[in-house]
């Protein structure tokens, strides 16, 4: 990503590892209900909003049906300057 608001929105079942990196701008991104996920996040910068579906354990969020859903992606975030929000679609 360069600079500017992305928003990216991942498909219900995605499995296996994503990576987004980014200098300035905004990241919106969009995690459907069924989909659990770890989230990762390296930042410059950047304010982080997250959806009550995650908490904070260790360096990450993760949602709470991380240990028991098969269906799940780990996501690695870096940003340097700018929001993160991670919402539902």
């Amino acid at each position: 990503l360069g600079a500017g608001q992305y928003v990216v929105t991942l498909p219900e079942k995605v499995g296996g590892n994503v990576t987004i990196k980014g200098g300035a701008g905004g990241l919106v991104l969009k995690i459907p209900e069924g989909l659990a996920a770890r989230v990762s996040i390296e930042r410059g910068i950047a304010p982080i909003s997250m959806s009550d579906r995650f908490e904070k354990k260790g360096g990450a969020y993760v949602t709470h049906d991380w240990e028991t859903n098969t269906n799940r992606v780990e996501i690695e975030i870096n940003l340097g300057v700018g929001g993160i929000t991670v919402q539902e679609p």
